[in-house]
């Protein structure tokens, strides 16, 4: 009986180091998130979005968007903590701001056509997401 009771108990303990692998293999994370779209109406230009996430929650996140047609942008923040973007036009800043949580901004940023526009969204002590290949 003690020679089943112990290697039931190796076992569960062998099994129990297992599990504990396996869930912390599939642990939540911060998570980039990107897409573009080269056919959204604006000849030549390309839209786009990026954005951080909390794998455990894909509703954690804060996102900055671009539209080519307009040169409109949209950031928000649903997280915890501050966020901050930045949106530049062939390197040069164009917008950029800090986001509260809960707090979002949006607005036209009247750009000549056919600037290369990169757009980059960070979460305080959490990293950044960017995308650099969209085009006004």
């Amino acid at each position: 009986m003690k020679h089943v009771v112990r290697t039931a108990a190796v076992l569960i303990a062998a099994t129990g180091l297992a599990l504990s692998t396996a869930t912390s293999a599939h642990a939540a994370s911060w998570k980039n998130e990107y897409w573009r779209d080269g056919d959204d109406g604006d000849k030549g230009g390309v839209s786009g979005s990026a954005a951080r996430y909390w794998s455990g929650d894909e509703d954690v996140r804060a996102y900055i968007g671009f539209s080519a047609k307009g040169e409109h942008v949209i950031a928000y923040n649903d997280t915890s903590v501050r966020a901050s973007y930045l949106v530049t036009a062939d390197g040069w800043p164009v917008a950029a701001d800090d986001l509260a949580p809960g707090g979002s901004e949006s607005g036209s940023l009247g750009l000549d056509e056919n600037r290369a526009v990169s757009i980059k969204i960070c979460v305080k002590n959490r990293g950044c997401a960017t995308l650099s290949t969209l085009k006004s």
